[in-house]
């Protein structure tokens, strides 16, 4: 067994942590008609859920795409945090 002197760096600064809390919604999914009124034999226009949404958790480790959008939809969405964060006027001209 070796042992190599570890080098000692100037100590960090403090990091600031955030966490980011959220509650599943029971809700389930809601149909919405094109009349409002949900008569027999008229279809739904949409369907729609609220998120964060029960029926969906644990889902997003299972997907499997050719490139890889788990990781950009994470930092668009990262970069739109601190955009927003950074009070920045969100029209580019």
């Amino acid at each position: 067994m070796y042992l190599y002197p570890i080098k000692q760096e100037a100590a960090s600064p403090p990091i600031a942590v955030e966490y980011h809390m959220f509650e599943l919604n029971d809700g389930g999914e809601q149909e919405e008609y094109i009349d409002d009124d949900e008569e027999e034999g008229n279809a739904p226009a949409s369907h729609h859920w609220i998120l964060p949404s029960r029926c969906f958790d644990g889902l997003w480790d299972s997907l499997i795409f050719d490139i890889d959008v788990k990781t950009r939809v994470k930092t668009i969405s990262k970069k739109g945090l601190l955009i927003k964060s950074l009070a920045a006027h969100y029209i580019i001209n």
